[in-house]
């Protein structure tokens, strides 16, 4: 009789095993799953992700590009001036039309996998991805033209032991002229001139030395590292870390000729006039 009694309650052990067994097993199973799930990169709306089999198109040492960043333009331009800008200041032919479409039927333009919404009118734009400061921040009572202004100064190429490798190096008769020497030479000297005018002048390298951490020997060309790695590490310092309102490059063109040349330049490089080569890679378009 003591055992009879004391069945029941075994019983309903065994019960809520039954029960709570398969409960465990979805919660395991429902868990791993999300854990095995990989995360969503981009969760832009106008973001349609590239099928699997699709490689990207990027240029040497390029990043994929984050397309949602241009989110915030979104219904803020006209098709019209759309493709004003596109054709009369980005490019240089009608070359763009194979990574760009323009659909008329959903006013909107297909860039590879996204998708920018034109708006009927022109609407305020949003500003830049930028921090710069336009003419309107700038104190009007500075006591200093150049006050409240970041200037990055880049020596352009690296000079020193490095100048043979870039082919930046000439020979004259005794004299050894390197060109990376003498920006930074010259970097020294107009850093102070433009902190007199009030600027905070950064230098993008101070030695003789490349920014990147690569190396002509870690490459097959040796191009791939002082115009390739090496600008896109100067590109990242300034656009990353520096944050400057304005960039001053420095550059000397020499030559093995004896006779001396008194013409110098001075040109603004601006963004556009991108061409058939630019616009194929995806991280420069």
């Amino acid at each position: 009789m003591k055992m009879s009694s004391q069945l029941p309650i075994a019983l309903k052990s065994y019960r809520w095993i039954l029960i709570a067994t398969p409960i465990i097993l979805l919660i395991m199973v429902g868990g791993y799953l999300i854990w095995k799930s990989p995360p969503t990169q981009i969760s832009s709306p106008f973001y349609v992700a590239p099928t699997p089999s699709k490689t990207e198109n990027l240029a040497p040492f390029g990043r994929s590009p984050d397309w949602s960043k241009l989110d915030r333009f979104q219904n803020t331009i006209s098709k019209e001036t759309f493709l004003n800008r596109l054709e009369v200041i980005y490019t240089k032919d009608s070359s763009w039309k194979k990574w760009i479409i323009i659909d008329e039927g959903e006013n909107r333009a297909i860039i590879g996998n996204y998708q920018l919404v034109f708006s009927h009118q022109d609407n305020p734009a949003p500003g830049s991805l930028f921090n710069w400061k336009t003419r309107a921040d700038l104190s009007a009572d500075r006591a200093l033209p150049l006050e409240d202004l970041v200037i990055a100064i880049d020596p352009g190429h690296i000079g020193g032991d490095f100048a043979a490798i870039e082919e930046r190096e000439h020979n004259h008769d005794d004299i050894t002229i390197r060109e990376g020497t003498m920006t930074l030479k010259t970097a020294f000297i107009l850093k102070p001139l433009l902190e007199k005018l009030g600027a905070s002048a950064i230098l993008v390298r101070s030695k003789l030395e490349p920014v990147t951490k690569n190396r002509a020997q870690d490459f097959s060309d040796p191009k791939l590292f002082y115009r390739t790695s090496e600008i896109r590490a100067r590109a990242n310092l300034i656009n990353q870390t520096i944050k400057p309102d304005f960039v001053i490059c420095l550059h000397f063109n020499g030559t093995a000729s004896k006779n001396r040349t008194q013409d110098q330049h001075f040109h603004i490089i601006l963004n556009g006039t991108y061409t058939k080569d630019e616009l194929a890679h995806e991280d420069e378009r």
